[in-house]
């Protein structure tokens, strides 16, 4: 198995195992994780490709639109709670070695809410399976 291979595999397990309702402290390096992984997919230019896999490996398990719709939530919640807790913010920024301005501008590309950007995630989710509408804290 490539690297990539492995990357995309890790990937589409540490959003899977994840989702607002069941954040916690202990969990939520899954997503930061998750979104490193797509930071440096993104620096060497393959972010769309990225998600186009993740895209293709939901549709392999037969839940399309499930990953891609749970990690837009996700990302969202990322959102409320990063740019509204300076201090959660700079641990971050401190231990991951990137700079917060960085993350911020990853999470606001996979969050465009137009469906002709590449690195847009509800680019990625068939009309039939999008969900990203749906307030993330609702069930």
């Amino acid at each position: 198995m490539s690297h990539v291979e492995n990357r995309l595999s890790f990937l589409f397990r540490l959003i899977n195992i994840i989702q607002v309702q069941t954040l916690t402290q202990e969990n939520v390096s899954c997503l930061n994780t998750s979104l490193v992984i797509l930071m440096l997919a993104r620096r060497k230019g393959k972010l769309p490709f990225y998600l186009n896999a993740l895209r293709g490996k939901e549709l392999s398990e037969k839940y399309p639109g499930f990953l891609l719709n749970n990690f837009h939530n996700l990302l969202r919640f990322w959102q409320e709670h990063y740019l509204n807790k300076d201090k959660d913010s700079t641990c971050l920024e401190n231990s991951s070695c990137i700079h917060f301005s960085y993350w911020k501008e990853t999470v606001s590309l996979l969050l465009h809410p137009d469906q002709s950007a590449p690195c847009a995630i509800i680019s990625y989710i068939d009309k039939a399976y999008m969900s990203v509408d749906k307030d993330f804290s609702e069930d």
